[in-house]
Parts: structure tokens; sequence; C-alpha cells
């Protein structure tokens, strides 16, 4: 059934897994289309993103997360890492300060 978003996440999983990595971003997008609260899928999609260099992407993946739920304490970490490695430290410090409240 192409409208289950619950084995589209897996196919994406599974993809990564296995180290195919445009199959897996690929089911990972469907994913969030279908269940734009997906957390996991924008998170799993986000970091694929930013190993590709692609940082505006994996960006948008974080915020999606964070949209999806707001207090996601590894969408705040895994933000903090993207902005460290932006060199924008003061952003990336409050995205950690954000995380270990959360995790608190």
């Amino acid at each position: 059934n192409p409208e289950n978003e619950e084995a589209w996440f897996y196919l994406g999983v599974m993809s990564q897994e296995s180290g195919k990595i445009p199959e897996a971003l690929a089911a990972f997008q469907a994913a969030v289309k279908l269940n734009p609260t997906r957390e996991a899928a924008f998170l799993n999609m986000g970091c694929i993103l930013e190993a590709q260099g692609q940082t505006g992407a994996a960006l948008q993946a974080f915020l999606g997360a964070l949209k999806a739920n707001a207090k996601s304490s590894d969408a705040y970490a895994l933000l903090a890492r993207l902005m460290d490695r932006g060199g924008k430290r003061d952003a990336a410090r409050q995205a950690c300060e954000q995380a270990l409240a959360l995790d608190g």
C-alpha cells in the first residue's frame, strides 16, 4: 500500500542500515509526506542530508522534527551539531541547552 507511512519509514530504516542511502532518503521523504508528525523520519532524513553536505535541507529536516515534536531533545541535539559544524556557536549552544533542559 503506497499510503502506508509506517512501511515507508521502515523501508527507510532498512535501506539506511544496508547502505542504500538514496533509497533511504526517498523512503523517509515519503513517510513524512504521508505523516508530517513522524519525528524519527525527519531526524533520519536530516542525518542523511547532513552527511551529504546538504546543510540547508538538513536544517529543514531537523526543524520538521521539532514541528512534529517541540520537546524532542534529539532534534535539538542534532540541530546543535549542525549549527556547530556550520560555525554558528551561539545557536549551537542554545540548541544544546534546550536539549539538556528537555532531558532534565
